[in-house]
């Protein structure tokens, strides 16, 4: 199983949003689980800036590198947002992390533990205080930085978050501050692969939960709003039937010590934060599909938040976002972007990605000018 949608890449993979249209993908894919569910667990969904420490030979070196969701060379000299240089100055705890987690790898494997040659990834969230992206979440309100755990991969197999909690125990204190995401709890539910939205409705009354009252930021002293919730599947093996009936839906009575690969894995949030809105050219669609289709799709798809995400991703990147020089690199991660996260609608829908990606750059384009050009402006005044 290739862990990271890439073989050769240890880049975290990007997690779609589109609920309805997975669990479509889903039904139509074999499987190792019962055919008529598919068990699901949720954490809370962090917003800061996506952050690993990867560990290439783990097991016989203490050798680490820093990434970011688009970079695998972060040094304090080409950082994102500080967390190279914090995580750099916790050395010593990361080390004593990743010896936890592999002691308690062990631990989970007793009848075949040892030594791979595949890489230790913690994947997580650099969240707090001098985030570009200020959301309103309640994280973005803390007044220190600070390193979620998200997830591990181990033997490039996504391991269960919920046989890790307690790897950070004794970090949070000052000097420290790398939390586990268990602190903001656990989701389980399941989908019923046979019926479209089996489950679903229940997905979301746990994302507008954390929408209203984050979990995670309360439990480390901070009230406010959360974003989302993201859900990982897993093979639980087989449950007795009795598991489907609503009283035993949370407490599955077998839990699996690896997730799905991420290709399965779904993001829920609230409406503030999502990408694209609900669709309105849909009813176009039976009427036959034109490149005003594609230009109506492209508007309706290049939200405020996905342009703003573009220059995030110039940022992330060392890219001079004030000037002309960085306008390639949006427009070719804008278009990419879109393909990628509505790749399923555009298929649906018929419409030729070359008509979506050429009407998405012009709209890209002309934002991206006219927002130096206003800020060219306001400097000259």
């Amino acid at each position: 199983m290739q862990p990271l949608g890439d073989a050769q890449s240890t880049l975290f993979p990007k997690i779609t949003s589109k609920i309805h249209m997975i669990h479509t993908e889903i039904r139509k894919r074999p499987l190792p689980l019962r055919p008529s569910t598919l068990p699901v667990v949720g954490t809370v969904k962090l917003h800061g800036t996506h952050a690993d420490i990867v560990f290439p030979d783990p097991w016989a070196s203490d050798d680490f590198t820093l990434q970011s969701r688009n970079r695998v060379d972060l040094t304090p000299d080409r950082d994102n947002q500080g967390f190279a240089a914090f995580a750099l100055a916790r050395k010593p705890r990361i080390l004593e992390l990743r010896t936890r987690i592999l002691d308690r790898y062990c631990e989970l494997n007793a009848s075949s533990p040892g030594a791979t040659s595949q890489p230790l990834i913690i994947a997580g969230e650099f969240i707090g205080s001098g985030m570009r992206q200020l959301t309103g979440t309640a994280v973005n309100t803390l007044p220190y930085q600070a390193f979620v755990v998200l997830g591990l991969n181990i033997d490039a197999r996504w391991q269960c978050d919920e046989d890790y909690t307690s790897i950070c125990d004794g970090f949070d204190g000052e000097d420290d501050r790398i939390y586990h995401i268990s602190r903001g709890g656990f989701f389980h539910e399941r989908l019923q692969l046979t019926q479209p939205d089996g489950g679903i409705r229940r997905l979301m009354e746990h994302m507008n939960a954390v929408a209203a009252r984050c979990p995670f930021a309360a439990s480390i002293g901070v009230e406010g709003i959360g974003e989302g919730v993201v859900w990982k599947p897993y093979d639980d093996g087989g449950d007795d039937a009795d598991d489907e009936d609503d009283n035993h839906a949370n407490t599955p009575q077998r839990r699996a010590k690896t997730y799905l690969p991420p290709e399965f894995w779904l993001k829920t949030k609230a409406e503030e934060f999502w990408h694209t809105q609900k669709p309105s050219v849909r009813p176009r669609w039976k009427l036959g599909v034109t490149k005003e289709t594609a230009k109506e799709f492209a508007a309706e798809k290049v939200t405020e938040r996905r342009l703003q995400q573009g220059l995030e991703y110039l940022h992330e990147m060392g890219i001079d976002a004030s000037t002309k020089r960085g306008l390639g690199d949006f427009i070719n991660w804008l278009a990419k972007d879109v393909q990628v996260e509505e790749a399923l609608e555009i298929k649906e829908m018929g419409m030729e990605p070359a008509w979506v990606s050429a009407e998405v750059r012009t709209i890209a384009k002309a934002w991206y000018l006219k927002r130096i050009d206003t800020q060219s402006n306001v400097s000259g005044t």
